[in-house]
């Protein structure tokens, strides 16, 4: 017999609505970032100088003076890309059962152990597979520089989100870059895409 949701969707079926709706929230994300980026740029200029300013806006997120507004964008845009098309996919094909999206009420000291292990050994195998990318890499010279470049604006962003200057900032640039990214994306892969492929 073939998998049904409970709303009576094929697997086929859920996985093009979670597709939509993550390309809604790619729209949104991008929509989100670019108002964002319009409160850094002077108000009143022509429509002819304002895809220019955005630009602009946009780069003028990685600077130190503008911290709160890259951590705004940063939470913003995890929820928007990864969180709301999870939850509404969860919505839309299987009712408000929370358990869709992983969520349950048995945790036991077991998984919370087991999770601490896991966490620990993708640090420790972490730099050698790192190591060993870059030295496949070499060989394919396009596609290093491209890499090279992800890897140094993504070191960029992090530089600019962690301008912490007292105990206070240490805690919400915990919150923000590490808590609630890593939150939104469990939820999406794991939650509604690693079950919507395991149960089909």
């Amino acid at each position: 017999m073939e998998y049904r949701s409970v709303k009576g969707f094929t697997g086929w079926g859920q996985l093009g609505i979670l597709l939509i709706f993550l390309a809604a929230g790619f729209i949104l994300t991008a929509g989100i970032q670019v108002l964002i980026a319009m409160t850094l740029i002077p108000s009143g200029l022509p429509p002819e100088k304002m895809g220019d300013a955005i630009i602009k806006g946009l780069q003028a997120l990685l600077l130190p003076e503008n911290v709160s507004y890259a951590r705004l964008a940063q939470v913003l845009g995890t929820f928007s890309l990864l969180f709301l098309p999870a939850v509404l996919y969860q919505l839309v094909c299987h009712g408000k059962n929370k358990f869709w999206l992983g969520f349950n009420k048995h945790i036991n000291a077991k998984q919370i152990t087991l999770g601490f292990f896991l966490i620990f050994l993708a640090s420790v195998i972490a730099n050698p597979l790192a190591d060993r990318s870059k030295e496949l890499l070499v060989n394919f010279p396009r596609l290093n520089a491209w890499g090279m470049r992800l890897e140094d604006a993504y070191t960029e962003q992090v530089v600019a989100l962690s301008n912490l200057k007292s105990w206070g900032e240490f805690f919400m640039a915990i919150v923000i870059m590490a808590f609630f990214p890593a939150l939104f994306e469990e939820i999406f892969f794991r939650g509604a895409l690693q079950n919507l492929l395991e149960r089909w």
